[in-house]
């Protein structure tokens, strides 16, 4: 019997014991046939036959996954790789366990788990204990893990806090509270925090790569880390938001939080302690000089890199503050303006910062 004939076919999901049957030739009863017989010989060699199957199928995937980032590395690797001692029963046990588990998903789980165990990256006392606890989860659960592990090792730009490992009799949302009670019970969360453990951690390092622990492998952004103050002094004038926006639009773009605000003497201290660098907004107008508090700027320019962007063609002074760069916007196209602000940004992202609060 081949794998087309198996009962679970490529382009099809139910099936009946007469359709069974009438793929074998049976088509009607005859006297004599012992209909059970016939049918129960017909299932177990499906059965067996499906068996069979998953088996190859699931291992095809193992070792696919298992070799995949090593046979078209360089020979030398190869060699390093392959020449490596394993102890048997590990892999055997994880063969078996990838061939039980109920989940195709986990087969490449199983697989970076064995280049870990070849790599020498666990503990022998360790092997069983990670080894049982892929076992336990889902592949499910395994991406929930993953998430609260990159969540808790980087700051994402733009993205809302990881998944919540809390239990909601310590105060956390919990929105799946069977993985989380699971989690717990495992060692894999703290009950009260919702933190991963170092076995938690341990665990989502070995069953998968480093390029699978970073934000962009969730589809998500690694914040810079710097907070960017735009001083607009013309929040009534929609030229000076259009600036603005598109300021704040380059800036996330550098995965880069900035703050539009007037800044004044009052708050002046703060501007700076709580952020890395500014960007003053210059027009002309009697309405931006009269706004300016002057004495802030200068204060903050003291203590953070400050750009000077001229939205209208104007010589205006601005006293005693400092500019680590200018750029007059007018008369410039929107292409010569855009690459001229990312010019300017990366420039400033790249300041030598002194320490926060100095």
């Amino acid at each position: 019997m081949t794998k087309s004939r198996s009962i679970r076919r490529a382009n099809k999901t139910t099936t009946s014991l007469a359709e069974i049957l009438a793929a074998e030739g049976i088509r009607t009863i005859v006297p004599g046939l012992s209909i059970s017989y016939e049918l129960g010989k017909l299932m177990f060699n499906h059965a067996k036959q499906f068996r069979q199957d998953q088996v190859e199928s699931r291992l095809e995937l193992f070792h696919e996954a298992l070799l995949s980032d090593n046979v078209e590395s360089e020979p030398s690797l190869d060699s390093k790789f392959l020449n490596k001692q394993f102890d048997i029963d590990d892999y055997h046990l994880l063969l078996e366990s990838c061939v039980r588990d109920i989940e195709d998903e986990k087969a490449e789980v199983y697989a970076n788990l064995m280049r870990s165990l070849i790599d020498r990256r666990i503990m022998p006392e360790r092997r069983r204990d990670i080894i049982q606890m892929v076992r336990e989860l889902s592949s499910y659960e395994i991406r929930l893990l993953r998430q609260g592990y990159i969540h808790s090792r980087f700051r994402m730009f733009g993205v809302q806090s990881g998944p919540d490992f809390k239990s909601v009799d310590s105060g956390g949302r919990a929105s799946d509270r069977r993985s989380v009670n699971k989690f717990t019970y495992h060692g894999l969360t703290d009950e009260r925090t919702g933190k991963l453990t170092k076995f938690a951690e341990e665990l989502i390092e070995l069953v998968f790569p480093e390029t699978e622990l970073l934000p962009e492998s969730i589809g998500a952004v690694q914040a810079s880390g710097l907070k960017v103050l735009i001083l607009c002094y013309r929040l009534d004038d929609q030229w000076s938001l259009d600036v603005t926006e598109a300021i704040q639009q380059a800036l996330d773009r550098m995965a880069t939080e900035s703050f539009p605000v007037a800044l004044l003497k009052a708050n002046a201290t703060i501007g700076h302690t709580m952020h890395q660098a500014g960007i003053l907004i210059v027009d002309d107008s009697d309405a931006f000089k009269n706004n300016v508090d002057w004495e802030a700027v200068r204060m903050f320019s003291e203590k953070r890199p400050l750009l000077r962007i001229n939205i209208r063609d104007n010589n205006v002074d601005i006293g005693n503050a400092r500019v680590l760069d200018e750029y007059d916007i007018v008369g410039s196209s929107k292409q010569e303006v855009r690459d001229e602000l990312e010019r300017l940004f990366k420039s400033l992202l790249q300041h030598d910062y002194p320490q926060a609060g100095v």
